[in-house]
C-alpha cells in the first residue's frame, strides 16, 4: 500500500497540526525495544524513506506497527486521524479543504 506522506493532520477545526511525515518520524524513532535489532534498523530504514519521499509503499506489517507506536506516542487527534490515513481512510489536506470553502 502507498500512503503519502504530504497529507496534513488537523485539528477539530480545520486547522492545520503537523504533516503526516512528521508523526511517521517521530513514532518510527522514538517508540520502539531497544532490545530488537532487526526492528531498529527496519524502523531506520522506513523513517529514512519517510524524510526522503512524498509517496513511500508500506507492508500490511508496517501498517499495524506504525499503528501501534502512533497510539502509543499520541493522543487520539493525532494518532486517530493517523491510523484512518494508514487505514486507508482520506484525509483531505488542510489547504485543500481551505480552497473549497
Amino acid at each position: 500500500m502507498k500512503i503519502r506522506t504530504d497529507v496534513m493532520l488537523q485539528g477539530l477545526g480545520g486547522e492545520e497540526l503537523m504533516p503526516l511525515k512528521e508523526v511517521l518520524q517521530n513514532v518510527l524513532i522514538q517508540d520502539h525495544d531497544p532490545k530488537n535489532v532487526q526492528e531498529s534498523v527496519r524502523r531506520y530504514n522506513l523513517a529514512k524513506e519517510v524524510t526522503e519521499k512524498e509517496e513511500v509503499e508500506v507492508t500490511s506489517e508496517d501498517i499495524t506497527m506504525l499503528k501501534k507506536s502512533v497510539v502509543a506516542l499520541y493522543k487520539p487527534l493525532v494518532s486517530g486521524q493517523t491510523c484512518l490515513i494508514l487505514e486507508g481512510g482520506c484525509v483531505i489536506p488542510a489547504k485543500d479543504n481551505k480552497e473549497k470553502k
